[in-house]
């Protein structure tokens, strides 16, 4: 029959196969090397010398805005590159993609209009 192998042949393969304990040590080694990559908002703010304040001020917000959007998981991208801009940033979109392939977003869609600032609404736990 095609497609199947002997026992010994999937034994063999396992055998030189990497352990479930391996794979989550290369899964945390990986991790932590592409979270020395990410930051946080905030990250981005401090070096800055801005503060949630400051940085409302110039938004057009409040203070408690800002901090919701440093802490939200999930926001608009017309918000994220306002916050970026203001910092003195300009925000790029990438698509990535596991063959290595990747292309840039435009961001041009982006309401332009200069509307005030409205975070996303907070996910529910």
């Amino acid at each position: 029959m095609t497609g199947h192998r002997t026992w010994d042949q999937v034994r063999s393969v396992g055998l030189d196969s990497p352990t479930s304990e391996q794979r989550n040590a290369a899964r945390v080694e990986i991790d932590s090397k592409v979270a020395g990559y990410q930051s946080t908002l905030s990250q981005l703010r401090r070096p800055r010398g801005m503060t949630q304040v400051a940085l409302a001020e110039s938004l057009g917000v409040t203070q408690s805005q800002v901090s919701r959007l440093e802490h939200q998981a999930d926001l608009y991208l017309s918000s994220l590159r306002n916050y970026v801009r203001q910092l003195g940033g300009d925000l790029q979109l990438r698509a990535v993609f596991e063959e290595g392939d990747w292309a840039e977003l435009s961001l041009a869609d982006l309401d332009e209009s200069g509307e005030e600032f409205v975070p996303a609404p907070a996910s529910d736990p």
